[in-house]
């Protein structure tokens, strides 16, 4: 629990709505791990790289999301061989899989998302594509509808840090969406 002080600065940010209730103490930030379909798990290729991984606790999958996909191949298999096998273990550790057998290969079966963009630009914009990608997903809009990759994740770029800093930053474009189809809202929270 905050302090009335942290309460009200909390009050007055444009991510009010999501986060008075965890302060309050009415939502849960964090919800069981019983009461989810999927999991969403930014990845790491040390000092390289991030991608995203989406494990579907329904049918057992892990979809990667990655918008460097030529690159970094062996060190993104080793990654996401680890995150596969560390993973069943923490479920099997919160009593989500105690019921299954250990497996013997692989527990998630792995998929690699080739309809993800792809980054361009000079700017190393893995982490700003991770974010893309779990709006995207999350909020169910199309994940390739983007004509200027670059583009859109400069505009990415800008909505973070409107949300991090709660500045007032010029509107430098007259699209400030994350793709190119105007009816998406930009960062539902």
């Amino acid at each position: 629990m905050l302090s009335r002080i942290y309460q009200t600065i909390i009050r007055y940010t444009s991510v009010d709505h999501t986060c008075k209730g965890y302060f309050t103490g009415q939502v849960d930030p964090f919800p069981s791990i019983h009461t989810v379909d999927e999991v969403y798990v930014p990845l790491y290729i040390e000092g390289a790289h991030w991608f995203l991984g989406v494990f579907n606790l329904l049918n057992y999958t892990l979809t990667i999301y990655d918008s460097f996909l030529n690159a970094f191949e062996k060190e993104r298999t080793d990654v996401v061989c680890h995150i596969n096998f560390v993973f069943d273990h923490w479920l099997r550790i919160h009593g989500y899989n105690a019921h299954r057998p250990l497996p013997l290969t692989y527990p998630f079966r792995v998929i690699y998302a080739t309809d993800a963009p792809q980054q361009s630009g000079v700017l190393g914009d893995c982490g700003v594509w991770v974010c893309i990608f779990l709006d995207r997903l999350i909020n169910k809009k199309p994940l390739n509808n983007d004509k200027d990759t670059q583009k859109t994740a400069e505009r990415m770029r800008r909505q973070l840090a409107l949300l991090f800093y709660d500045s007032v930053l010029p509107d430098t474009t007259t699209d400030n969406n994350l793709g190119d189809d105007d009816d998406d809202p930009v960062l539902e929270m």
